[in-house]
């Protein structure tokens, strides 16, 4: 099969082309920037850099007869406070790269990296369903939903076959830990070096962590999926609090941590664990690492490799 991915030399995408690549798929990486790392990595995928926003560029792109395009690229995080860049940089492009593919005869499916951990918003009761009322307080939360819905009246007008997947947080191996993402990352590399660890508003918000070998097998379900559902929550459907994880890395590191607590941020959802029970009915799938192996293994990962740090 031929596959794209666009942003690909991110955490996610880098794994991903290594597991297309291992299943024997031409594989096409679409990148605003080479990253070191991806290179390092020596993966035999086509690299094609550009802007997102280059519509041409684009067009040109996803009329080579891709079987499956994984759509990656969030320029955005959760905690931009920028409501023009989410519509600008992530929705518009998204619009050109779905009029360019609507009446593809070779694409097989698109498959979409949301957000499990926004678009929900503030949950009425956890774990929380697909069926969930999508009411997000971040502007990223937003522009994930309007692309969820994009792709929704693409599928009803020209029947366009996606997935969405409503990612929890990942993190694990080659997870970049010099990044304002992936606390996970962020907190174990602050550790190992005996920096204190920030933490916005208490430390006791809920989150769904799951580790990146999950994540890949649920987009390799998603491919294989051919049933009616469109949007499948992917996570570990476990919460656990900054402070739980920063208990489990003093447990790895036997050593404790300085802990700098700052004021907390409106945007940040106090709570949000993942309800799988589709995705384990639908894809066949359910997660295998649980959160306290998860980081030992990522631990171990970064002991082991001369990429410790990922930049």
């Amino acid at each position: 099969m031929r596959c794209l991915i666009l942003g690909g030399t991110g955490f996610l995408g880098v794994n991903l082309t290594n597991l297309l690549i291992n299943l024997g798929n031409e594989v096409t990486v679409f990148s605003s920037g080479a990253n070191k790392d991806f290179l390092d990595y020596g993966l035999k995928a086509k690299f094609v850099c550009g802007d997102f926003k280059d519509r041409n560029l684009i067009d040109s792109l996803s009329r080579n007869g891709f079987d499956y395009i994984f759509h990656l690229i969030s320029t955005t995080k959760p905690s931009n406070l920028d409501p023009y860049s989410e519509f600008t940089d992530n929705v518009l492009p998204t619009i050109n790269l779905l009029e360019s593919v609507k009446k593809s005869s070779e694409l097989k499916k698109i498959i979409f990296i949301s957000s499990g951990g926004t678009v929900y918003g503030i949950p009425e009761k956890l774990p929380i369903t697909e069926e969930h009322d999508c009411n997000p307080i971040s502007l990223y939360g937003i522009q994930k939903l309007t692309i969820e819905n994009l792709f929704f009246y693409y599928h009803h007008q020209y029947g366009l076959n996606y997935q969405s997947i409503r990612l929890s947080n990942p993190y694990g191996p080659g997870q970049p830990a010099y990044s304002n993402q992936g606390v996970i990352a962020n907190f174990l590399r602050k550790a190992i070096l005996d920096e204190p660890i920030e933490i916005w508003g208490t430390g006791n918000v809920i989150r769904d962590f799951i580790y990146i070998s999950d994540v890949l097998e649920a987009c390799k379900a998603c491919m294989n999926y051919s049933g009616d559902q469109t949007v499948f929550n992917i996570g570990s459907s476990q919460g656990a609090s900054l402070i739980q994880i920063i208990g489990y890395i003093e447990n790895i590191l036997n050593k404790k941590v300085e802990i700098v607590f700052k004021e907390g941020r409106k945007q940040d959802v106090p709570a949000n664990v993942l309800d799988i029970s589709l995705a384990r009915r639908e894809l066949k799938w359910r997660p295998e690492i649980e959160l306290p192996q998860g980081i030992r293994l990522m631990f171990n990962s970064w002991s082991a490799s001369k990429h410790k740090f990922m930049i």
